[in-house]
């Protein structure tokens, strides 16, 4: 199950365009610092087979609503450090009628550096945490970890990720 489809990309645009002017930071302190906050809210849906190492079997449709409030600095020299955390709902439609959904939730925690106003790549690591409910009153916890690299043209690199449902 992959909780960052389209995120990841959203949130280092976000800071591209922080870092690139194209959005207006806050007044820049004594030491040439910005501060900058957005927050933005997001649908996704994707077919999944499985969710990791641990969890329960499923075959469906991975439906997300998420809402991200991001916070950060920008320098004097255009890096930009920023903080992610998003809360999200959760439903698994299984593609088998009689087959168990699950609804629930979890929260991110996300930090990342985008280097030289933008010209580099947007370097991030996150962690999740939620609990998801069966249709049949059973439930389980979801834990991930992720390590991700998105490049100035919106290409992502994820170089680990592990869900699993300890």
């Amino acid at each position: 199950m992959r909780t960052r489809p389209v995120a990841a990309g959203l949130m280092a645009a976000g800071l591209a365009a922080a870092a690139l002017g194209l959005v207006t930071p806050g007044p820049a302190d004594a030491a040439g610092v910005q501060h900058l906050t957005f927050s933005f809210d997001e649908t996704a849906a994707e077919h999944v087979e499985g969710i990791g190492a641990g969890c329960p079997e499923f075959i469906g449709t991975l439906v997300e609503q998420r809402h991200d409030e991001l916070a950060g600095v920008m320098l004097s020299d255009g890096t930009v450090h920023g903080r992610t955390v998003a809360t999200a709902r959760v439903q698994l439609v299984p593609d088998d009628p009689e087959a168990v959904s699950y609804d629930g939730g979890y929260v991110l925690h996300e930090t990342g550096t985008y280097a030289h106003a933008g010209q580099d790549d947007w370097i991030e690591t996150s962690t999740v945490h939620g609990t998801l409910t069966g249709s049949d009153g059973s439930s389980f916890r979801i834990a991930e970890v992720m390590h991700l690299t998105t490049r100035p043209d919106g290409t992502a690199q994820v170089w680990f990720d592990r869900m699993s449902c300890p």
